[in-house]
């Protein structure tokens, strides 16, 4: 189900803020249901890569047209470490997601946030005992993390949320239900490549 932003809300004007708290329902259903997902283990690994890889797809139209880094080498990482673990990606999902520049900047707000939400589970990843497990860390360890968050704060900053919040913050809820799609397709029960 996902989760809506009505343009009545109170916006403060400051954007940063304003989408914090407009989108903090969703971050934590998507916190939750990824911090379930042991990526210290094969099996919580390869859920947590395939489910990433099939929302950045999704997003990756979007995401290329913000003036902002480019998603484009979290997508390589990904992909690398499924090659590493012997998985073949899944095939981009049918569809899209289509957003105003507003709305894509929103979409980046999630992608950027999930690159600090990436050290948590770097340091479980890194509890694992398996070595092929270790060995898959491109993504988790990629470097892109801490630019892309300066680079939109700054655009943030310069923007007002009275004028253009509603169409960011839609764009950030937009984003977060793509991933928690992505994570539901691969529930327990789904045949998963990684089953072949």
């Amino acid at each position: 189900m996902a989760l809506t932003f009505a343009p009545s809300q109170d916006l403060t004007g400051n954007l940063r803020d304003d989408l914090r708290h407009a989108t903090g329902p969703a971050h934590l259903r998507l916190d939750t249901r990824i911090m379930a997902l042991d990526v210290a283990t094969r099996s919580g690994l390869v859920t947590f890569l395939r489910g990433s890889a099939s929302a950045l797809q999704t997003l990756a139209p979007v995401l290329d047209s913000v003036p902002l880094p480019s998603c484009t080498p979290l997508r390589d990482a990904i992909t690398g470490d499924l090659s590493y673990l012997g998985v073949q990606p899944d095939p981009p999902p049918a569809g899209g997601l289509h957003l105003d520049a507003n709305g894509a900047l929103g979409a980046y707000y999630v992608i950027a946030g999930s690159r600090l939400g990436a050290q948590v589970l770097k340091r479980h990843h890194a509890k694992s005992t398996d070595p092929s497990i270790l060995g898959a860390d491109r993504y988790l360890t990629a470097p892109t993390g801490l630019g892309m968050w300066k680079a939109l704060l700054y655009q943030l900053t310069e923007m007002n949320s009275k004028t253009n919040g509603a169409a960011v913050i839609a764009g950030a809820l937009d984003a977060f239900d793509v991933y928690v799609r992505a994570f539901e397709a691969l529930e327990p029960g789904e045949k998963t490549h990684d089953d072949e």
